[in-house]
């Protein structure tokens, strides 16, 4: 049964492999140039509360502008998991009714 599964959905699965690779990719080069960026400004010994007009809190306002993009793309990733079930399981499911497959369980 698990060899029929893959040759039917063996396409879906490779391509969700693939968009995952690209996507862990991309994380670990822009992590690293994040971490390098938060050590060239200074930033580690500014953690914890920063009070307003501190010269802590322009290094922290100029990081957020230089990636403030990809801050916004961490809280997409919570959802990465929701949107791949969805635009994978969908046709699986479909297909699996159309065929009558889900008869032979």
């Amino acid at each position: 049964m698990i060899w029929l599964t893959w040759r039917q959905h063996r396409l879906e699965g490779l391509m969700t492999l693939g968009v995952l690779a690209l996507i862990a990719v991309f994380l670990l080069l822009t992590g690293r140039a994040m971490a390098n960026s938060f050590q060239q400004l200074g930033l580690s010994q500014c953690l914890g509360q920063i009070p307003p007009g501190s010269p802590c809190s322009d290094l922290v306002q100029a990081f957020a502008i230089q990636y403030g993009l990809l801050l916004f793309f961490d809280t997409l990733l919570i959802f990465l998991p929701l949107l791949l079930g969805a635009l994978v399981g969908a046709p699986l499911v479909a297909r699996e009714v159309e065929q009558r497959t889900h008869l032979l369980v």
